[in-house]
């Protein structure tokens, strides 16, 4: 809900149970308005992924985690814990690109159909900040009104240090 407040997206109450709040004029039909209303967790997978990137997101909590751990088997447990968490990321990602993991073909083409939307629009889809609540907006308004709120946030800061 604040995330939503912040981009200047005041719901009503009504607007606010809602699990998909459009602020486009793009039409979505009954089939892609269930699927969204599911949650993002749910079905868009990323498109790609950085393997280096992840790699060094699970090295850095390594490196932020290590100094506090004076027995070395735990640090060797913890190095290879993560390790197995970076590989089964991985194999899941790539595991989850073939077209008949998890979903059925209807869900696959609703998903192809947003995503289609999504480029043709230029539109993004996020999640707020509580509950599974998606909303839609066009790219430009989007970017412009997070730098809007980083500007808030960033001036807040600065004048009540």
């Amino acid at each position: 809900r604040r995330k939503l407040t912040d981009l200047g997206l005041n719901l009503s109450s009504e607007e606010n149970e809602a699990a998909i709040f459009n602020d486009t004029k793009v039409i979505l039909d009954p089939d892609e308005k269930e699927l969204l209303s599911l949650g993002l967790k749910h079905s868009f997978f990323p498109t790609r992924i950085d393997i280096k990137e992840i790699q060094t997101a699970f090295e850095d909590l390594f490196t932020q985690i290590a100094p506090n751990i004076e027995n070395r088997s735990r640090l060797l447990k913890l190095k290879n814990c993560l390790l197995n968490c970076y590989n089964d990321f991985v194999s899941n990602y790539f595991h989850s690109k073939r077209t008949d993991y998890h979903f059925s073909e209807k869900t696959h083409n609703t998903i192809n159909k947003i995503q289609k939307k999504i480029k043709s629009f230029d539109l993004v889809i996020v999640k707020a900040d509580k509950g599974q609540t998606v909303v839609i907006m066009y790219r430009d308004v989007y970017v412009d009104k997070m730098k809007v709120t980083s500007d808030d946030r960033y001036n807040n800061l600065i004048n009540n240090s």
